[in-house]
């Protein structure tokens, strides 16, 4: 487990990680780091600051998503489904005019174009407005 000299330095560590994601443009907008520092980061038995395991770690982050004020329709019925994720946002944006994407309806996760059915049975497309 890393330690970090001082909290600001865990939290700069935590913004990093969760950067990393090719999702994800902006942490500290995305995010509500402070409470997820709040969850994760203690202090070391050796002096410093730690942040909590691997599993720990992302659930916190997940459970700390900040809606990105666009919601998810689909496409056929024009149905709200829900906030949309970031994953799903550039997606759409990627997707042109339309901005249809296909999602598992089950996970929300996005599938690429032509996805099999037997694989990906509960397909559903959608787009973000």
């Amino acid at each position: 487990m890393t330690n970090y000299s001082t909290r600001n330095e865990a939290i700069d560590a935590i913004v990093t990680a969760i950067e990393s994601s090719p999702e994800v443009r902006d942490a500290r907008a995305e995010y509500n780091i402070g409470a997820i520092a709040d969850e994760v980061v203690s202090v070391a038995t050796d002096g410093g600051y730690q942040i909590a395991d691997h599993n720990d770690f992302w659930e916190s982050v997940e459970r700390h998503t900040r809606p990105l004020g666009r919601d998810l329709y689909d496409y056929n019925t024009g149905e709200r489904i829900g906030p949309a994720t970031a994953e799903q946002i550039a997606a759409s944006e990627a997707a042109g005019d339309a901005g249809v994407i296909t999602i598992d309806a089950g996970t929300g996760e996005v599938l690429h174009n032509g996805a099999d059915p037997a694989v990906w049975p509960r397909q559903r497309d959608v787009y973000v407005a």
